[in-house]
C-alpha cells in the first residue's frame, strides 16, 4: 500500500488564529501528534509552520490512533514524521512514518466537509488529553472555509502606503560609502517574544543548498540578499521589489539587521508584503568563521531585536489598526499581524561562508541554514542580464535556490528578471518562498558552506569585511567569491 508523504503544516497565524479550506488533494492526519497534509496551502496560500504556524505540545496524546475520512478513503497513523521546528517555543517529536490507507464509502466533496465527518471512537475521546482537544480543534479549523492569509496581508499593505510610496525611487539604489553605527546598546534592551524557536533538529541541521520536492512540482525559491556592513549604507533595488510585485512573485529576502535599522520603512514594506518573507544574514556582514561564538550568539540575537524594532513599528502604524482581521476559531478578530511571524527562522550566512561552530550556533539559536544551488553572479559589474538570466535559466531545477541581491549590488538583476521569470513561468516552474519550498519537500543538506562545490571557500581570507581577498595561492577562484560577496 502507499503510503502518503507527510508534511506539516500549520494553519496561519499562532494559537489556533485563522482557518483554511482543505483541497481535495489534502489527506489529513491524526496520531500521537497532529499532522496535516496539505502541501497547497504550504505553497500557495499560507507561510509554512517554520515561518508562522504555531502547534502547542501535543507529544504525550492518549488517543493513539484517529481516522480523519477524506472523500472516499481515510489514512490512519499512530507514529508520524516531522522535519521541521515550530517557531512558537515548542518542537515536535522527529518519528519515522507508519501508516495505512482504507477504502471508504463516497462522502461528497471534500472542499466542504462537515464536522462529523471528523470519527473518534468514543472511548478514545474520553481519554483524550486537553491538549488532544485542543489538536481537534486545530483540525477542524483547516477544515472550515476563511479568509485567506494572504488576502488580508495585501489588505494591510494597501492600507498602509499607497502605490507611489511602494515604487521604487530614483538614488535609492546606491550604495552611501559612509560608516553607519547601529546602537548596539539600545538593540540589546529590546524584548524579544517570551517564546524562542527551539534549536533545531539533527536531521535539519547543515547547510540546505536545494529540496528534493516530493509531490511532482516544479517548485523553486527566489532569494535575494540584503547585506549591509559596517563601513557602508546600502541600497535598495525598488525596480526589483516592483517587478516582484508586479508579476506577483514570491520570493525570500534575507536581510543584515543593520539594512533593516537603515532601511525601516522597505523593510515594513517588505514584512507587510504576502509575497515575501525575511531571513537573517547576520547583523553587519560579518565573516562567522572569524568570530568567537559569545560574539556570534550576541549578533544573532542583535540581529532578532532589529527584525522585532521593525515589526513593532509596523503595529504601532494606524493603518495596522484600521485593517479589516480575519475570524479566529472562536469567530473573535485575528490580530492584524496573526501572520507576520514573531520571529526570524532562516539564516544566510554573510559570504556564504561558515565553519561547523558557526553552523552549530545558528543551529542551536534555531534558524534553519540556507545557501544556494543556483548562483545569478550578480554582484560582478562586468555581468550583463543577458548572462545572469542564461546562468540562472541552465542551472535551475526543480527545487533549486537562487540567490542574488536586492541590496544595489546586484548589478544587472532587476533587468535580468523580465528574461528569467516569463522564460521559467513557460517551462512550469513556480515560485515560492524558502519556508513554502521546504515544506514541499526534503531538503538537500551538506555539511560545510560552499558556492558551486565542495571547498571552494576554503582558500579565502577575510581580513575584514571591506576588504575580502583570496590568499595569494588562490587567485584563480576570487571570481568565484566575487559573485556571492555584499
Amino acid at each position: 500500500m502507499a503510503r502518503p508523504t507527510l508534511r506539516a503544516c500549520a494553519g496561519p497565524g499562532a494559537d489556533m488564529m485563522g482557518s483554511r479550506k482543505v483541497a481535495a488533494a489534502h489527506r489529513p492526519l491524526i496520531a500521537d501528534t497532529l499532522v496535516m497534509t496539505t502541501p497547497k496551502l504550504c505553497t500557495k496560500q499560507a507561510p509554512n509552520l517554520i515561518r508562522t504556524g504555531c502547534f502547542p505540545r501535543l507529544s504525550n496524546l492518549s488517543a493513539r490512533t484517529v481516522t480523519i475520512p477524506v472523500k472516499d478513503r481515510a489514512v490512519t497513523s499512530s507514529r508520524c514524521e516531522w522535519l521541521f521546528p515550530v517557531s512558537c517555543g515548542t518542537q515536535l517529536p522527529h518519528q519515522t512514518t507508519s501508516a495505512v490507507e482504507q477504502d471508504l464509502p463516497q462522502r461528497g466533496s471534500v472542499s466542504e466537509p462537515h464536522a462529523s465527518e471528523v470519527m473518534v471512537n468514543e472511548e478514545q475521546m474520553r481519554s483524550l488529553s486537553l491538549q488532544a482537544v485542543i489538536a481537534a480543534l486545530m483540525l477542524l479549523t483547516l477544515l472550515l472555509p476563511a479568509e485567506p492569509a494572504a488576502a488580508q496581508q495585501d489588505a494591510l499593505l494597501a492600507q498602509c502606503w499607497t502605490a507611489p510610496e511602494l515604487a521604487g525611487k530614483a538614488g535609492e539604489k546606491a550604495t552611501l560609502r559612509r560608516r553607519a553605527a547601529i546602537d548596539k546598546a539600545a538593540l540589546a534592551k529590546v524584548a524579544l517574544p517570551a517564546a524562542t524557536p527551539p534549536p533545531v533538529v539533527p536531521k535539519l541541521r547543515g547547510s540546505i543548498r536545494s529540496v528534493r520536492i516530493t509531490n511532482g512540482r516544479k517548485l523553486i525559491a527566489l532569494t535575494f540578499d540584503l547585506c549591509e556592513t559596517p563601513y557602508s549604507i546600502a541600497g535598495y533595488d525598488g525596480e526589483l521589489v516592483d517587478y516582484l510585485r508586479a508579476n506577483d512573485i514570491r520570493a525570500t529576502f534575507f536581510a543584515s539587521g543593520k539594512w533593516l535599522e537603515t532601511h525601516a520603512e522597505r523593510a515594513q514594506q517588505l514584512l507587510a508584503d504576502s509575497r515575501f518573507e525575511i531571513g537573517s544574514h547576520g547583523l553587519e556582514h560579518r565573516d562567522s568563521r572569524r568570530l568567537a561564538p559569545p560574539r556570534l550568539e550576541a549578533e544573532i540575537r542583535l540581529t532578532r531585536a532589529t527584525y522585532q524594532r521593525v515589526r513593532e513599528k509596523l503595529s504601532r502604524r494606524a493603518c495596522v489598526a484600521s485593517t479589516a482581521a480575519s475570524r479566529g476559531i472562536d469567530g473573535a478578530p485575528a490580530p492584524a499581524l496573526a501572520y507576520v511571524p514573531e520571529h526570524l527562522s532562516l539564516f544566510r550566512f554573510p559570504y556564504g561562508t561558515c565553519s561547523a561552530a558557526s553552523l552549530k550556533a545558528v543551529g542551536d539559536a534555531g534558524f534553519l541554514a540556507i545557501q544556494w544551488d543556483v548562483v545569478s553572479g550578480d554582484p560582478d559589474r562586468a555581468r550583463s542580464a543577458r548572462a545572469i538570466a542564461a546562468t540562472i535559466l541552465a542551472r535551475t531545477r526543480p527545487g533549486s535556490i537562487i540567490v542574488a541581491h536586492a541590496n544595489g549590488r546586484g548589478w544587472n538583476t532587476a533587468t535580468a528578471l523580465p528574461l528569467v521569470i516569463p522564460e521559467l513561468r513557460k517551462r512550469g516552474f513556480e515560485f515560492v518562498t524558502v519556508s513554502e519550498l521546504l515544506a514541499a519537500g526534503e531538503p538537500v543538506i551538506a555539511n560545510s558552506c560552499y558556492e558551486t562545490r565542495p571547498g571552494d571557500y576554503r582558500h579565502f581570507h577575510l581580513s575584514s569585511p571591506r576588504n575580502a581577498r583570496p590568499k595569494a595561492k588562490a587567485k584563480h577562484v576570487l571570481p568565484v567569491f566575487q559573485r556571492s560577496a555584499d
